[in-house]
């Protein structure tokens, strides 16, 4: 099972942060349902994040999409070793990006992202709506 934690809102809405194993214990700051339990009050939540459940999908397929999509070009000439100096450039942070407003098509699944901030999905239900980015 891939746990995944992803932007809820904000220019990254959709993106990636990262991947977890089945198991994952979120914190107050990525699930609703911690604060909850912490200060018993749901409105204290900033609702930066989503969890997205993908109970049929391998950890290293999920890892994969959180892993940020680098390009590498050459850079000038390093006078020692006569090479061009690699560079690294992020262009984007996670080369995984959800799309919410087609998750969200229906009541239960728009209940559970806009109130609950968690979803589960089969890998099959859930692909569609991954946006796998490439440089």
């Amino acid at each position: 099972m891939a746990r995944f934690i992803v932007e809820a809102k904000g220019l990254e809405k959709g993106r990636v942060v990262s991947a977890f194993p089945n198991g994952h214990v979120f914190g107050s700051q990525e699930d609703i349902f911690e604060i909850e339990k912490k200060d018993g009050d749901r409105t204290k939540w900033a609702g930066t994040f989503v969890i997205v459940d993908i109970p049929d999908m391998l950890i290293e397929e999920a890892q994969a999409l959180a892993a940020p999509v680098i390009t590498y070009s050459d850079g000038p000439i390093d006078e020692i070793t006569g090479l061009p100096t690699p560079i690294a450039t992020i262009v984007y942070n996670s080369a995984g990006l959800f799309d919410f407003d087609k998750m969200a098509k229906t009541g239960p699944e728009k209940q559970k992202l806009t109130v609950d901030f968690r979803v589960e999905l089969s890998r099959v239900d859930a692909l569609p709506h991954i946006t796998i980015r490439t440089a």
